[in-house]
């Protein structure tokens, strides 16, 4: 059984399948077209996650804006 890589001081980690995951629960993935995809699975954690921590609903896209922004930084100059 592989265990996975731990996350940086930043919050984020590369998964084996090249996708980055926050420790807020969300995960990206590059798409096609080498742009940036929400694995949407991963959105129903990061809202259950901030429910947990009593997060508002305006805190929470904040939020998710804020790190849409670092996963597309932590994707660049992969390739």
């Amino acid at each position: 059984m592989s265990t996975l890589p731990k996350f940086a001081a930043n919050g984020w980690r590369r998964l084996d399948n090249g996708n980055v995951q926050h420790l807020s629960g969300l995960e990206f993935a590059p798409d096609a077209h080498e742009r940036l995809k929400l694995v949407d699975a991963s959105l129903s954690v990061f809202i259950r996650n901030l429910r947990h921590e009593g997060a508002t609903e305006q805190q929470a896209e904040r939020l998710l804006r804020k790190l849409t922004q670092q996963a597309a930084e932590q994707f660049v100059g992969l390739h």
